[in-house]
């Protein structure tokens, strides 16, 4: 299965050409690394109405999810959760705390950060912040293990049994091997590792409720 992702990048100084973006492009090596086939990008000021415009435009070109990069944190134009949230249908708690809690593995300042993460129709809307140290921390995060590949299987109205079979498998794809998430492997595609016993899908062998 292959998947398709918009990057927004939110910043002022970015948007009206003062500062080079470094963590938009960032994100975008790191998808198109993973597989990912199409990724397309916007910049945005801080600013709600330029925010969701770029969020709109990127929507309209039928991704499977969009990350956006910058205005998370406590700063006074720091606004894209105000702009993001009342746009989304769904809203993704777990995601949010995979997010802050691999950020506070490598500094504390990490709950000054205010990520927001759900749904717009089939497409995953992700806040990510703006310096390209957090970007890489929580990309990793979400790459690793299944979760992206599992939610975006989810979104486009899979059952998420393929990411399961890889997971339980164990198996380790090889660089230029397709396995069970939809794409090829290639440097720097980190394979799922095997999942643990307990699952929420009731159809995968072995999820029943063990002894205690």
């Amino acid at each position: 299965m292959s998947f398709s992702a918009g990057v927004i990048t939110v910043s002022d100084s970015v948007h009206a050409g003062v500062n080079e973006d470094k963590s938009g492009p960032l994100i975008q090596d790191i998808l198109r690394t993973r597989g990912f086939e199409r990724v397309v990008s916007a910049v945005a000021s801080d600013d709600e109405e330029s925010i969701r415009a770029s969020l709109k435009l990127i929507l309209s070109l039928k991704v499977d999810c969009v990350f956006t990069t910058g205005g998370t944190g406590f700063g006074e134009r720091d606004i894209t959760p105000e702009a993001i949230s009342p746009l989304l249908e769904r809203q993704a708690p777990g995601l949010v705390h995979l997010l802050l809690s691999s950020s506070l593995k490598h500094t504390p300042l990490a709950v000054l950060s205010r990520p927001l993460a759900g749904t717009i129709g089939k497409t995953l809307v992700v806040t990510l912040p703006g310096s390209t140290k957090a970007v890489r921390e929580n990309l990793d995060a979400l790459l690793s293990n299944g979760v992206l590949d599992h939610a975006l299987d989810l979104t486009k109205g899979g059952s998420g049994k393929v990411v399961h079979a890889a997971l339980g498998s164990g198996h380790t794809p090889i660089v230029g091997e397709e396995h069970a998430c939809g794409h090829h492997h290639r440097p720097g595609c980190v394979a799922p590792k095997p999942r643990t016993t307990l699952s929420h899908d009731p159809s995968v062998p072995g999820t029943q409720d063990q002894p205690t």
